[in-house]
Formats: C-alpha cells, sequence, structure tokens
C-alpha cells in the first residue's frame, strides 16, 4: 500500500468479508455512503496517510483513527475513510513512515487541533522505532507549540508499541505582566496523562519538551514560582499508571522556570523529571529502559522525577549523562524500588540521586561517576548489594535528619555507612567505562580483580540476572566463587578475558 498517495487502505475489521468490500458496508457502498459504525465495529483501523488532516476525502489519517475511536463512528462516508471504533480495543497500525501533526491550537482537549487527544481505549501500533514516527515539530514552528499525544481520562486504556514520539513540547505558561512568574508550563511534551493507563513498549522518545514558564525567568527568585512543564517526555497525574519496557528516552527536558529551588525548600515539586515525571498518586513501572542525556532546567530530576504521593519501580535500566541538579528526584514520594540499574556520568552538583521525604530500596545497583553520589534529607535509602562508589564528589551526602541503611554486601566510598555483613568500604570498584556491554543503555563492567566480583547475595534478594538479563550467578575461569556466586551492582561478570570488550 502506498500511504502517500492518500487512497484509501484496505482496512482491516471485524466485518465479515460478505459483508465489506472496497473500504464500506456493501450494502452502504451501493448507496454512495460508505459504513457506520451501527453496522460494523472496527477491531483494527490502518492509518493510510501520513497527512494531518480531516475531512471526508477517501483517506484515514492518525488524527481521524483516534477520532474514529474516540467517537465509535466513521471518520467519513466515503471508502477508504476510517472505520469506527468500539471504543474498547480497538488497534490503530502504523505503517513505516513519518507523521507530522500540523493543525496548529494548543490546549484543545477533543482531538481537533494540536496534540493527538485519546479519550477511549486504544492500542497504536507502529512499524519499528526506527521506522514509524510522530513528530510534532511543525506545531513549534507555527508559534502554536503543543504535546504529542494527551491521553485523558477517566479510566482510559492506551498501549503504545514500536514507534518514535518526537518534536513534542507542550504548552507553555501565560506570560505576566504583573509577576515575576507568569503561568505554569504545561506537563508531558511527549505524553500527558491523566486519571489513565499506559503502557509502552519498544519505543522511543526523543527532544520532547514540557512547557516553559509564562515569563523568561530572568529574574530569579528562591521558593514558590511558576515551574517549567514536567515530564518531558512523558507525564503522569492524577492517579494514572504506567508500564514502560524495552524503550529509550534520550534529550527531552522540562520546561524552564522562573523560580531557583533550595534543596530541601519544597518548591514546585510537580515541574520536575526531564523525561519522566510521576506526582499525584501516580506510579510507574520501568523495566530494560534507558534514560540518556535528558535535561531539567536547573532543577532536581534531569531524567526522572517522582513526586507529591508518586511511586516508581525502575528495574535494568539505565540513567545516564543527565543535565540538571540531580538525576532521579523523589520528593514527597510514596514509595522508590530500584534494582539492577546503572546511574552514571550525572552532572550539575546533585548528580545521580536525591531523596527528600522518601523511603527508598536499593539493589544491585550502580552508582559511580556521577558528580555526587546520593543525597537525601529527611528520607531514608535501605541499600544491598550496590556501589555507591568512585563519584566525584560525595558518594552519600545527608542534609538533616536522614538514615543511610545498609542491608549488606556493598562496595561504597567511604563516606557511606558499611557497618552490614560483606560490605567494603573505601576501595575502588574497579569498574570499566561505560559503554554498550549488551542490553539497552551504557553499563560500567566490573573489572576481574573488582572488589565487587562474588561479593554479593543473590539469596538475600532472589534476584536471579543481572541489567542485561543476564544469569547471576556466572562462573568465569579466572575468578573462583565465593559464597554464592553473585556479583554487586547492576552487570554480573560473565566474561573475564575480553570483560571490557576490548580484552581489557
Amino acid at each position: 500500500m502506498n500511504v502517500h498517495a492518500r487512497t484509501s487502505a484496505n482496512v482491516a475489521s471485524r466485518a465479515p468479508s460478505r459483508l465489506w468490500r472496497n473500504g464500506c458496508a456493501v450494502a452502504l457502498c451501493a448507496a454512495g455512503i460508505g459504513w457506520s459504525s451501527a453496522d460494523i465495529a472496527a477491531a483494527t483501523i490502518q492509518v493510510n496517510t501520513f497527512d494531518d488532516i480531516v475531512a471526508n476525502d477517501g483517506a484515514c489519517s492518525l488524527r481521524e483513527a483516534i477520532k474514529a475511536v474516540n467517537a465509535q463512528a466513521a471518520s467519513g462516508g466515503r471508502a477508504g475513510e476510517c472505520p469506527a471504533g468500539d471504543g474498547s480495543a480497538d488497534t490503530i497500525v502504523l505503517a513505516a513512515g513519518s507523521y507530522f501533526l500540523s493543525i496548529v491550537g494548543s490546549d484543545e482537549s477533543n482531538n481537533a487541533t494540536g496534540d493527538l487527544d485519546l479519550r477511549k481505549n486504544m492500542t497504536l501500533q507502529g512499524a519499528g522505532i526506527d521506522v514509524t514516527t510522530i513528530y510534532a515539530f511543525l506545531l513549534a514552528a507555527a508559534e502554536e507549540p503543543d504535546r504529542v499525544m494527551h491521553v485523558i481520562g477517566p479510566s482510559v486504556q492506551v498501549h503504545l508499541r514500536d514507534l518514535t514520539i518526537a518534536g513534542g513540547h507542550a504548552p507553555d505558561g501565560v506570560a505576566s505582566a504583573t509577576s515575576d512568574f507568569g503561568g505554569a508550563g504545561g506537563d508531558g511534551g511527549g505524553i500527558s496523562a491523566s486519571n489513565s493507563t499506559l503502557t509502552i513498549s519498544d519505543s522511543l522518545f526523543t527532544y520532547d519538551h514540557g512547557g516553559n514558564t509564562g515569563n523568561d525567568g530572568s529574574i530569579l527568585l528562591t521558593g514558590v514560582g511558576s515551574g517549567g512543564g514536567g515530564g518531558g517526555a512523558i507525564s503522569l497525574k492524577s492517579n494514572s499508571t504506567l508500564t514502560l519496557s524495552r524503550t529509550t528516552l534520550t534529550h527531552n527536558s522540562s520546561g524552564t522556570v522562573s523560580t531557583t529551588r533550595v534543596f530541601s525548600n519544597n518548591t514546585v515539586p510537580q515541574f520536575f523529571g526531564g523525561a519522566l515525571s510521576v506526582s499525584n498518586n501516580s506510579s510507574a513501572s520501568v523495566a530494560q529502559a534507558n534514560f540518556d542525556a535528558n535535561t531539567s532546567d536547573n532543577q532536581h530530576g534531569g531524567a526522572i522525577g517522582v513526586t507529591t504521593g508518586g511511586s516508581l519501580v525502575l528495574t535494568r535500566s539505565s540513567v545516564t549523562r543527565s543535565v540538571g541538579l540531580s538525576a532521579l528526584l523523589a520528593d514527597h514520594a510514596m514509595s522508590l524500588q530500584l534494582s539492577n540499574d546503572t546511574f552514571a556520568a550525572n552532572a550539575d552538583g546533585g548528580g545521580a540521586i536525591v531523596l527528600e521525604q522518601t523511603t527508598a530500596s536499593m539493589d544491585f545497583v550502580t552508582v559511580s561517576g556521577n558528580s555526587v553520589g546520593v543525597q537525601t534529607a529527611a528520607a531514608t535509602l535501605n541499600y544491598r548489594n550496590s556501589i555507591i562508589a568512585k563519584n566525584t564528589g560525595q558518594n552519600c551526602e545527608s542534609f538533616g535528619s536522614t538514615s543511610f541503611v545498609s542491608l549488606g554486601h556493598n562496595v561504597v566510598g567511604a563516606d557511606c555507612p558499611s557497618n552490614a555483613v560483606g560490605d567494603v568500604a573505601g576501595m575502588d570498584p574497579q569498574l570499566g567505562p561505560l559503554i554498550d556491554n549488551g542490553g539497552i543503555g551504557a553499563t560500567m563492567m566490573p573489572k576481574p580483580t573488582s572488589p565487587a566480583i562474588n561479593a554479593a547475595s543473590c539469596a538475600a534478594s532472589s534476584i536471579a540476572v543481572d541489567q542485561r538479563d543476564h544469569a547471576r550467578p556466572a562462573s568465569v575461569p579466572r575468578v573462583p566463587n565465593v559464597a554464592d556466586g553473585c556479583d554487586i551492582g547492576a552487570l554480573e561478570l560473565d566474561d573475564d578475558i575480553f570483560w571490557d570488550v576490548f580484552g581489557g
């Protein structure tokens, strides 16, 4: 099918063949009026044009396909138009190619202009992250920036698979002539979800941006002010949930702000997370994700912000090269669980992880090569089988009443508590460079001589794989096993000859 030609597609549906011909119901085709949802409810809608258009022109655009699901009505009466969805389990199929959103008009919630508004259950199925992309650059170029998608509950379930979401820019805040701050920027440049459920797999979010504050931020004050929109790629709020797997989030950013933020002074917490923001009793379960080179504007959470009752489970993932006061912020979070993760090369003072008024757990995590390892304020970090060492500043830094609790088998800097069984303090963890060692995202392989080798306890954690899904424990010829043979940190050394790819 030539989707560029804007001709009718062979649209898959539940319709039996005897009732379906040339893109419409037989009885209605004969009358020249297409088909309606009263006759056939679609299960699959094939988008057959790259154009962002709503018209009865014999083509089915992405916007029209979403409209057909939202309204449970066909997009038009001509053959080739989108058939009606049932609003329950529809799949919209996107062929390889680039889909540019171009109908300007932000802050509209009925899928007519700007971003794509998803109000019913649906799946968007691409042909692969390298070939299927939905862009929103043109909206910003027309000085009407908007997100790529807005998922609007209650209880809407959306699945995204095998596609790229790029160039979204949530609406900017409204400027004010009487305030230093202006209005707050919108959240979720790629996707903003409210009171809904997202499942995302095998996808890419890149160059998505939260909305900027209404004023230019030239007057910097301490305290509460308007913020730039959080969740440059994905924002969850109002009891939303996210299941994210095998996905890369890179070069996304939160919006610019008109206030600075003093550590442990709880200001505008909803505006954090250069890539992902989880707030307002929302939760995210993230596995095999790569957060790389994301940015928060002079704020914490360059990659991830979990605030105001949000919760996050992050496993088998990398958080690297973030720009901001920290890579991950958990502030008044309900819970934070980290396992088989790598935090490395995160800069700008706060470094890797900042915890405020949050209880967090860390198991088989590597935190190394950051400006600072972990900072806490009125928070508790329970850590086991982890490396928190060789950061350029402090490895463990606390402000006020706080608690670092070692559960054993850690390799940590001398400034981290190390009073449990199997802890090793003040030693170089001897990690290789931050490179591709397999899996998703860059990681740091321990050398065969590292104190992390065979020094962890898999039994205490019931964890049988490392960040790359390689088996734990793994035996290597030159390193005799001790204890149960598992290695501390995110990676299990399973090749003692070519451990760093280059034979080092």
